[in-house]
């Protein structure tokens, strides 16, 4: 009976003892220190940019055809005939050119043919007569549309029109083909038209290759410059109404508030919370957070 017990004894201590050594092996498993990988986060690889100043501006359009800088009109000097026509509607004629005759007919009396000759130069724009007409005195003969600079009339919206100064200068592109032209700014009405809201302004251009009257353009002016940083649009970080940049500090990527002023061409303009010459972050392999270690993608 005795030798029983102890060897049922001896069996339940070398039971308790064989699980209280693996219930240690487990617990230290469970409880033993991290490992170094799980402890450090990896660089995101990243590229920057240098925050610079620059100089930019609001921009607006309007579109309207063009038209010569003056049109003319010829009257008859005297009254008779029209004897011949030395041009047609839309040839070109400089200033002293014969354009036409008139032959003056009294009974018993022959006079010479009476040259007309034009006043302006320019392209002929309208003829009135022809050969053989009858004519008086002060009768149109023709018009002349002098080229030799070109007018545009716009029609300008009250949140644009004190933006605009005589002597300004604007673009006019050709929408078909991409010509790009200079225009300036000549007259700026002060009174609107009180049917629509809309003022009169009036540009002038040059004479150029492509140019021609009646040609459709798109005005397009560059108002009211001012300076600062300016960020790509996909860079900024929006929480609510706030807005945020990742900046470079020391390898690390850092969150930082950033105050707007104004969307130019895909670009925001940054007025607060970063300096020229700093660099922010424009593109990562991964989504950033703040404090993350980055590496720069040179």
């Amino acid at each position: 009976m005795s030798t029983l017990f102890h060897n049922h004894y001896a069996v339940r201590m070398a039971l308790c003892i064989g699980i209280g050594v693996v219930a240690s092996g487990s617990l230290g498993a469970q409880t033993g220190p991290l490992r170094p990988s799980a402890m450090v986060q990896q660089p995101v690889s990243v590229q920057v940019r240098s925050a610079e100043v620059e100089t930019v501006s609001e921009q607006f359009s309007y579109a309207a055809r063009i038209e010569p800088r003056g049109l003319y009109a010829r009257r008859a000097p005297n009254a008779g005939v029209v004897e011949s026509l030395q041009f047609r509607p839309g040839q070109a004629v400089r200033e002293g050119d014969i354009v036409l005759s008139i032959r003056r007919d009294q009974p018993g009396r022959e006079f010479l043919p009476v040259p007309v000759q034009s006043r302006h130069t320019g392209v002929i724009a309208e003829m009135q007569v022809v050969p053989g007409q009858e004519v008086r005195e002060g009768d149109e003969l023709y018009s002349v549309a002098d080229t030799g600079a070109y007018t545009a009339r716009l029609l300008i919206s009250d949140k644009d029109i004190d933006a605009l100064r005589t002597g300004m200068l604007a673009q006019a592109r050709d929408p078909s083909s991409g010509a790009v032209y200079q225009a300036r700014v000549q007259r700026v009405g002060l009174i609107p038209d009180y049917r629509t809201g809309l003022f009169p302004v009036e540009l002038s251009l040059p004479p150029a290759s492509g140019l021609m009257v009646g040609r459709f353009l798109r005005f397009e002016f560059d108002v009211r410059p001012t300076e600062g940083v300016l960020v790509p649009y996909d860079v900024l970080v929006r929480r609510g109404e706030r807005s945020y940049v990742f900046v470079m500090e020391d390898d690390t990527a850092r969150m930082r508030e950033v105050q707007t002023a104004g969307e130019y061409a895909g670009r925001v303009l940054v007025s607060a919370g970063l300096s020229a010459g700093e660099e922010f972050i424009i593109s990562s392999e991964r989504r950033l957070t703040d404090g993350r270690p980055v590496r720069v993608d040179r």
